[in-house]
């Protein structure tokens, strides 16, 4: 392993600066408690892991802050606090301070840290952080369950052992994780994966294993085990990183499958292979792994090697070392097919020894090697269909006495600085004396030597590459042509990335529902401050833009790559954006009241001078009818357009017991004067439900002052309603419609109810009294854009109330009497 301390000490001399100096990093950072107001004594530990400087711990202040002055050099950093998960910084990995250094801010979250050794078995869990302070073992009895997203830690050379079934089922947003402890000074490492049976099938699937001085090792010793028809480990979109010596060494009695991992930063072997007298024919397979940042082998077979399958792997980025090396002695059929190999000492190297069945090489793209295809000892390999080019050479035979191929044909062999080693036993190889069946010419065993013309991402072949149909015509694709000389596209075709699933958003649909409206706020409010994948080429025009999945989901199953409405990567308020810019009403035709539901209505007064502004209040949830657990409401109310002011309709929410805008609530509105509709949403965004009842917002709209006294008709009439928990789950309500009829003469209800209110204007205090007693009554003061600036109760028998008036600004206000079961009253008054 190219050791990180050691690159890092070597960029650290590099730079001119003495290990052993007196310069000083100055250090400073947050680290917060998840859920907590204060963040005090969270211990930052600074663990030295160069030859300089001296490990040290900071701690943070009450608002999480932390610094300290360390010696300049390279450092393990973690945080820690009771009842808290640690948090190992920089993914664990060191950190050069050198200077003024601030660090990323940190959040632990609550949940133990849980210490472990010996026998093991039943389930870790995600909450928990596992740290192995002595070898771990699974009994050959037992298993074990890790639940995605659950780290295990183990402190240097400890080892775990697996003769039982270990089921390690991470997920792309959640991968487990097995690392390294802490990474102090010079080479360390955990002990790695120890399998010695295989006697039942083990799982591990979307892990991250780092840090060993072999990754994982199998080596059954128990042969007495029937063989397996079916794979008995099972390796799957993992990462595997960072280990001294190699990645996997597979020595197995049973079948294994190894298939979408990553492997770098690796030793001698990215993948080692051996097992005895095996006849399965896919005792080991390898598919669609990238291997890359190793020393000396991809992929290697041992000379005991057992049939194999290697195909669809990509391996990279190993200058010294062979991409895929196949041993063999004494039979075993191994199949070498659609590879990618680039930028390595060797491509790919053969050799057999008393082998009936040559391996097979087939359909590989090996380019920028020093080697491209190597054969060495006896060789008999069918070297078919592989397109091999600007290499130094492009195939070689090691001993002109053997290694002669069985077949050395339709490859593409060109632009090598030497196509062919001298000592290449095949006649009339490399000499064109005919052509295919496309017509270019060939040698005797048609291989191409020409420009191979593939595209720089994929590397398939462009429409205009001679290796199109070119490969040996007893190979035939699905729609009847003649086989691509080099990668083809068939089920095993995953030397390309791994296919991200990818949904297809509409910008502002963050529900899915083909529309953008106010509904939409309900699931940016349940996923509010979730990160994912941001959007390729996001916009929020409303077209078609594909998104890659995110693997979190809402509770209704929905991906959260719909709610990242604008496509940044994360759920934020920002996100709202989309859905206005692209919002469409959702309903266009009353909606049917169903009673039983909690009351949600509007108050409506009966009396108005034209030109004023009415506040109406919304109203859900009575005193006697409590709302419990409400995360998120939508409406839709229509109104008649022909008595209000055009654009005048506002909603605010100052006040509404649902949460305070911009802080733990999102709220939405959406008015189109023209269709006489005003549509709301309105979502908690903390993840914590509520309960209530009363005023949640007052809609705001203003009379046509051009009205003439008289008698009018004012309706409200609900279109849509929704209110929903926080799991989705509806809350059921009963919307009740308004349909009064109110005069626009100045006999109004002020004389009706017997309410007085003065001085008007005021300076110093404001006094109101009502002729008739009998209810509780709520007094507000209002500015003219609805935000309140007093509130007062008046008990039931209390007939007048006074309050002061000095501290609030200077302007015109609206008073608002409101008594339960009566219609409000607002009152406009003058404070000087």
């Amino acid at each position: 392993m190219k050791d990180f301390t050691k690159v890092l000490c070597s960029i650290w001399v590099l730079l001119g600066l003495s290990l052993t100096a007196h310069l000083q990093a100055q250090v400073q950072g947050n680290a917060f408690l998840a859920g907590q107001a204060t963040h005090d004594s969270i211990s930052v530990i600074f663990s030295n892991t160069s030859t300089s400087g001296a490990s040290d711990t900071a701690f943070t202040q009450s608002n999480g802050s932390y610094s300290i002055n360390l010696g300049a050099g390279v450092y393990d950093i973690r945080m820690e606090a009771a009842g808290y998960q640690t948090v190992f910084f920089n993914q664990n990995q060191p950190v050069l301070l050198s200077g003024n250094d601030v660090l990323d801010s940190v959040t632990l979250q609550p949940g133990p840290t849980k210490y472990i050794s010996g026998a093991v078995s039943g389930t870790f869990f995600s909450d928990t952080i596992y740290i192995a302070n002595g070898d771990l073992s699974i009994a050959a009895t037992a298993s074990l369950f890790v639940e995605a997203g659950t780290e295990v830690r183990f402190e240097p050379n400890y080892t775990f052992t697996v003769d039982g079934q270990l089921s390690a089922l991470g997920n792309q947003a959640e991968p487990i994780i097995f690392t390294l402890q802490s990474i102090g000074p010079g080479p360390q490492q955990w002990g790695g994966f120890k399998f010695t049976t295989l006697a039942t099938t083990s799982t591990l699937q979307h892990c991250v294993v780092e840090y060993a001085k072999t990754l994982v090792d199998v080596n059954t010793t128990t042969f007495l085990i029937p063989l397996s028809p079916t794979p008995r480990l099972i390796i799957e979109n993992s990462m595997f990183r960072h280990a001294e010596d190699a990645a996997m060494t597979l020595y197995s009695d049973q079948p294994i499958r190894v298939a979408h991992c990553e492997l770098y930063d690796f030793g001698t072997l990215g993948i080692s292979f051996a097992a005895r007298n095996k006849t399965s024919p896919r005792h080991y397979t390898f598919l669609c792994n990238k291997i890359h940042g190793g020393d000396n082998y991809g992929i290697f077979t041992f000379l005991t090697a057992p049939d194999a399958f290697i195909s669809g792997n990509e391996v990279y980025d190993m200058p010294n070392g062979i991409g895929i090396r196949v041993g063999r002695r004494d039979g075993g059929n191994v199949s070498v097919q659609n590879n990618l190999i680039y930028n390595v000492g060797q491509g790919i190297a053969e050799s057999a020894q008393n082998c009936p069945q040559p391996a097979i090489i087939q359909n590989n793209v090996v380019f920028n090697c020093g080697l491209g295809i190597n054969m060495i000892g006896e060789g008999g390999a069918v070297v078919q269909m592989n397109a091999v080019f600007q290499n130094n050479i492009g195939i070689n035979q090691f001993d002109p006495n053997y290694g002669t191929p069985a077949e050395l044909s339709y490859n593409l062999i060109s632009q090598n600085v030497e196509n062919y080693s001298s000592q290449v036993n095949v006649p009339f190889v490399g000499v064109p004396i005919t052509v295919n069946t496309n017509g270019d010419s060939t040698d005797a065993y048609f291989n191409l030597d020409a420009d191979p013309q593939l595209d720089s991402v994929s590397f398939l072949p462009l429409f205009t590459s001679t290796l199109i149909n070119a490969g040996d015509p007893a190979f035939v694709n699905q729609n009847g042509s003649v086989r691509d000389i080099g990668l083809f596209l068939d089920s095993l075709a995953c030397w390309m990335p791994q296919a991200v699933p990818v949904s297809t958003v509409y910008p502002g649909d963050a529900n899915n529902d083909q529309v953008a409206n106010a509904w939409d706020v309900f699931s940016i409010g349940i996923a509010f401050g979730q990160t994912g994948p941001a959007r390729p080429n996001a916009s929020l025009a409303w077209s078609p833009q594909a998104a890659p999945e995110w693997g979190k989901n809402l509770p209704s199953g929905l991906d959260l790559s719909h709610v990242d409405t604008d496509g940044n990567g994360i759920i934020q308020a920002a996100d709202m954006t989309a859905i206005s810019t692209n919002y469409s009403l959702a309903f266009q035709s009353p909606m049917q009241i169903v009673s039983g539901g909690l009351p949600f209505y509007v108050d409506v007064p009966t009396s108005f001078t034209p030109g004023d502004t009415l506040y109406l209040p919304i109203m859900l949830g009575t005193a006697d009818s409590v709302v419990s657990n409400v995360y998120g409401l939508a409406f839709s109310l229509s109104y008649d357009n022909s008595l209000i002011k055009p654009n005048s309709v506002q909603l605010t929410v100052d006040g509404s017991w649902m949460g305070t805008d911009g802080q733990d609530l999102l709220t939405l509105t959406h008015s189109d004067f023209a269709n006489s509709v005003v549509e709301v949403g309105m979502v908690r965004n903390d993840s914590t439900s509520v309960s209530g009842y009363g005023q949640i917002a007052t809609l705001m709209m203003v009379l046509d002052e051009n009205l003439p006294d008289g008698a009018f008709d004012f309706t409200l009439s609900w279109q849509a309603v929704d209110a929903i928990h926080q799991d989705e789950s509806p809350l059921a309500l009963s919307p009740r419609n308004v349909s009064a009829s109110f005069t626009t003469s100045t006999d109004d209800l002020l004389t009706q109810r017997g309410i007085r209110y003065f001085p008007n204007p005021a300076r110093e205090r404001l006094q109101l009294s009502r002729g008739h007693l009998g209810q509780a009554a709520q007094i507000r003061l209002m500015d003219t854009g609805g935000k309140i600036y007093l509130s007062r109760e008046m008990g039931s028998h209390q007939s007048e109330i006074s309050f002061s008036v000095r501290e609030i600004p200077a302007g015109l206000y609206v008073l608002q009497f409101l008594e339960e079961d009566a219609a409000p009253v607002y009152m406009k008054v003058l404070i000087e």
